[in-house]
């Protein structure tokens, strides 16, 4: 009964799904002084989600637009997105309109109070985030049309949160 009787157990689940977050241009399309604020235009509505495309000189490519990723000249039908010049137009992309991954995360809680003496009980607590170490992509990816760098663009593979951690304790109740 000391050892083995009067265990404890509790956990938290919980299940999210993924944050909107939205595509940046990274070039001031429209001269305001803010490269932040503003959206690609839409390629391919069909292509994947991390494909883009760049404005660059027709002496580079002869389409005039290159995947930063493959160094390779593509059309705007070739990628999702495509690097916006100018005023917005009905081609932009809108504002939240993609999302993070979703999280599934299992916490595990278990304890148990030894009783020492009538006044003082000693508690030994395990407790383990992530118990079935599933990775965590929760942040947004790398979303920069013009300035991420090559293999990084909507990577949601560097976002891992981390795996499973446990913690013990003992404390003194008195």
């Amino acid at each position: 009964q000391h050892v083995l009787g009067g265990w404890q157990v509790s956990g938290v689940t919980s299940f999210q799904s993924g944050a909107p977050f939205t595509i940046i241009n990274g070039f001031d399309r429209n001269g305001d002084g803010l490269a932040t604020a503003d959206r690609p235009d839409i390629g391919n509505p069909d292509a994947p989600h991390n494909t883009r495309a760049i404005v660059v000189a027709p002496a580079t490519c002869s389409t005039g637009f290159q995947n930063p990723d493959t160094k390779s000249c593509v059309t705007p039908n070739d990628v999702f997105v495509v690097q916006g010049t100018g005023f917005p137009n009905a081609r932009t992309i809108g504002r939240n309109t993609e999302r993070s991954k979703w999280t599934q995360n299992f916490d595990l809680n278990v304890f148990k109070n030894f009783r020492l003496t009538e006044r003082f009980n000693l508690e030994y607590r395990l407790e383990a985030f992530n118990v079935f170490n599933h990775p965590q992509f929760t942040g947004v990816p790398n979303r920069n049309v013009v300035s991420s760098l090559a293999g990084q663009y909507f990577d949601f593979n560097l976002l891992n949160g981390g795996g499973r951690t446990m913690r013990m304790g003992l404390k003194i109740l008195f």
